[in-house]
């Protein structure tokens, strides 16, 4: 089953000394299997440069950023009144699937790849550098929660992309902006095709029709058509979030414990879950007029139905939740907000499906996903128990 959820990125970051940065640049200038690129503009002013250090070998699944920094801040003056030298450091990407040779740029990866992931990289920072150390002497800077949704998998008869022109009328929780790019000759910045990527500080979230995506990003890259019925939801957790993160997780002794923990299908699955329902929601699409009547027939008080009608017609109106939430202020904001967690707790997504499409019903991704496997986990376990009687049976 294609349909997965896990992580497909991290990033570690080691911190370095000035002596062992101009070392690392001159292994990296050196070794013919790595090119390096560089941010410096040749500014006096500028106190570090960032050099991006990639593999020639294609999809190696691995790359680097050394941070080189002349004059170290203030900040890292000790009592003493020296410098603390350890103002550089070097960060390595990682994509698990890519760097054990997997060629797998689908399926989301989980923590029984770590054991391998660890011994792989490794073996690539020893034969660039002993200065690189190994995988325990990181800290974890970044890690990309994600799901994937394979339409096929899940017996849904639609195109992603007409998902995704339901999932662009999705929500904007609070402190988040929609990203949005330059397109065509309008020179006006509109969002993504095939994309719902929202934004800030901390934490990015995408979902995203993923055959679009590699069709657009890397096209050559290859089993491009297995993902022609995938839908990523993703959530890439950065410094601040990922450093909130470890701070909340008590119970560990090292890195190895800790980096377990932040990989565990648990975890994995409560960020997706919680900025999934915050965005895209927790209830069905439906039809404008196939909401209404599961509005009447839960029979509500006459002002809580009318609040719950009066929210879908807004949504439609303003082709989306967040837009309609726009449009309002004060007592009318607080009941459309109010209406659309009302409305997810009855399973029915305020963005409804439009009328000329002649589809009544579409089903929440993420709870058709969830379901599919704890249903799949179940009958695995039943299958596992009967194999076990039998072969007791037989011994």
């Amino acid at each position: 089953m294609v349909s997965s959820l896990g992580y497909h990125t991290m990033e570690l970051s080691l911190k370095l000394t000035v002596d062992e940065a101009l070392q690392l640049m001159q292994t990296f200038e050196k070794n013919k299997d790595v090119y390096i690129k560089n941010n410096h503009n040749g500014s006096v002013y500028q106190r570090s440069v960032y050099y991006y250090i990639g593999y020639r070998q294609p999809y190696k699944g691995l790359s680097w950023t050394l941070r080189y920094c002349k004059h170290p801040p203030e900040y890292m003056q000790i009592v003493s009144h020296k410098v603390e030298d350890r103002c550089c450091s070097i960060k390595a990407r990682i994509n698990p699937k890519i760097l054990l040779g997997l060629d797998d740029y689908i399926a989301s990866a989980d923590r029984t790849y770590l054991k391998d992931l660890i011994a792989v990289f490794n073996q690539e920072a020893k034969k660039l550098s002993p200065i690189l150390k190994d995988f325990f002497c990181y800290s974890i800077n970044r890690i990309d929660y994600c799901v994937n949704f394979d339409l096929e998998d899940l017996r849904i008869g639609l195109y992603p992309a007409d998902y995704m022109v339901l999932i662009q009328q999705a929500d904007i929780p609070n402190h988040f902006i929609e990203h949005k790019e330059y397109q065509g000759t309008t020179h006006r910045k509109k969002p993504g095709l095939n994309s719902f990527y929202l934004k800030n500080n901390s934490v990015h979230i995408n979902c995203y029709w993923k055959y679009y995506q590699l069709q657009t990003q890397f096209p050559s890259v290859p089993y491009i058509d297995d993902s022609f019925y995938i839908i990523r939801f993703e959530v890439q957790c950065l410094y601040l979030k990922t450093h909130l993160m470890q701070k909340q997780i008590k119970d560990y002794d090292n890195f190895e414990n800790l980096i377990s923990v932040m990989l565990s299908d648990e975890l994995c699955q409560k960020v997706i879950t919680g900025y999934y329902y915050k965005t895209i929601g927790r209830g069905d699409y439906y039809s404008l007029d196939a909401a209404r009547k599961k509005i009447k027939s839960m029979n509500f008080n006459q002002n809580k139905e009318d609040r719950l009608l009066k929210a879908l017609k807004l949504v439609n109106l303003h082709r989306g939740i967040f837009k309609a939430k726009s449009h309002l202020q004060g007592k009318e904001l607080a009941d459309l907000k109010r209406s659309i967690i009302d409305l997810g707790e009855i399973g029915i997504n305020p963005v409804t499906i439009p009328r000329e499409r002649g589809i009544k019903f579409l089903p929440n991704l993420l709870n058709t996903y969830l379901a599919n496997r704890e249903a799949a986990e179940k009958e695995f376990a039943e299958y596992y128990k009967q194999d076990k009687i039998s072969q007791t049976q037989i011994g």
